[in-house]
């Protein structure tokens, strides 16, 4: 994106991506590294220590995917997560559904997000 008024040019970019685990209990978020222990009340920027992160969002994403039916998810493959078989679903909210808005110097982008996730095809939900 280039500014308007010093004709530089800005760039966005993802420097290095972070891996946490996330628990919504009791209408709060908390975190975990990866397969290490329980999880922490403490936020994720407490947990980082710096760049760029969200309090409250992640369950955001969970709902918009699993519950308001508002993402498209996609079947990618069969995987080994973690020594384990997993099934992963690949998943994508476009800009208009995400509600997102990013502003800079040189205007605005209303942005969607996606990702992925894994199931355990072990484990059995039931529901009366």
């Amino acid at each position: 994106m280039q500014d308007p008024k010093s004709g530089r040019k800005h760039r966005i970019a993802s420097a290095e991506p972070l891996t946490l685990e996330i628990a919504h209990i009791g209408g709060k978020e908390l975190f975990a590294w990866p397969g290490e222990g329980p999880f922490e009340s403490r936020s994720a920027a407490a947990m980082v220590g710096g760049g760029l992160t969200d309090t409250g969002g992640f369950s955001a994403f969970a709902r918009s995917i699993f519950v308001d039916n508002v993402a498209v998810v996609k079947f990618k493959a069969k995987q080994d997560w973690r020594g384990r078989d997993a099934v992963r679903y690949d998943y994508s909210v476009g800009s208009f559904l995400a509600g997102y808005t990013v502003r800079t110097l040189s205007g605005t982008a209303k942005l969607g997000y996606s990702g992925s996730f894994w199931v355990d095809p072990q484990r059995t939900i039931s529901s009366n």
